[in-house]
């Protein structure tokens, strides 16, 4: 066969140009893999702590809410303060943090103000069927509605939100 010099110089570096694109293109493939998957890493990074920083917050203002609380019930018990203002205090706590779905705070039967004979039954704010303080306002459609707490004495690990904190005296955080 009889090729042109023209051709015999031409293939080679045709060759030599593609394959210096090939190589160079792998290269860049594998340099911009690396930087992008350093860059995604330090996003994922950054996020978690972003969000991290966000739910500590928010399990911040919650425990503080919580102290408050305890502090308060023991001030409502000692000054005799009635169950509905005892109510309403809890749904200006509920309506002042956006954070939270309800709260609510539980007296063992008889312990708030002694009546709870006398209202057994009576469907008193925050009083439930045998009487016992229990309040509990939540959060429902664009409002806030009052009621009392229930399951506190359900086996199980139902009632583990109320028992664990009576029993141990400190802090008890359960699954949502």
């Amino acid at each position: 066969m009889n090729v042109s010099f023209r051709m015999k110089i031409l293939v080679p570096v045709i060759a030599a140009i593609i394959g210096s694109f090939l190589v160079t293109g792998v290269i860049i493939y594998r340099v911009v893999y690396k930087e992008t998957e350093v860059i995604a890493k330090n996003d994922v990074s950054n996020l978690s702590k972003s969000y991290g920083n966000l739910f500590k917050g928010d399990i911040e203002k919650s425990i503080a809410v919580s102290e408050s609380l305890a502090e308060a019930a023991v001030t409502f018990t000692e000054g005799k303060v009635s169950r509905d203002q005892v109510m309403e205090h809890l749904v200006n706590v509920l309506e002042n943090n956006d954070h939270l779905f309800d709260v609510w705070i539980v007296w063992e039967p008889s312990l708030f103000d002694g009546k709870d004979s006398e209202l057994a039954g009576t469907g008193a704010a925050g009083t439930n069927e045998k009487g016992q303080f229990c309040p509990m306002p939540y959060r429902t459609g664009g409002g806030v509605s009052r009621a009392f707490t229930t399951s506190m004495y359900d086996g199980e690990g139902a009632s583990d939100w109320y028992q664990k904190p009576l029993k141990s005296g400190s802090m008890y955080v359960s699954e949502p």
